[in-house]
């Protein structure tokens, strides 16, 4: 039984992690998202300029 406690822990700092490196990837898409969407943008006025 002693050889659970290190997997349960083990088990738990890798959920925790994956938590985190999922927090950082939406945000850092959602973050790509935005500047692509103002990017978009930028274009369609520059061509409306034209």
């Amino acid at each position: 039984m002693p050889q659970m406690k290190p997997m349960l822990w083990t088990i738990m700092m890798m959920m925790t992690l994956t938590m985190i490196m999922m927090t950082i990837i939406t945000n850092f898409f959602t973050t790509l998202q935005m500047t692509n969407k103002h990017k978009v943008k930028k274009i369609k006025t520059m061509k409306w300029k034209w």
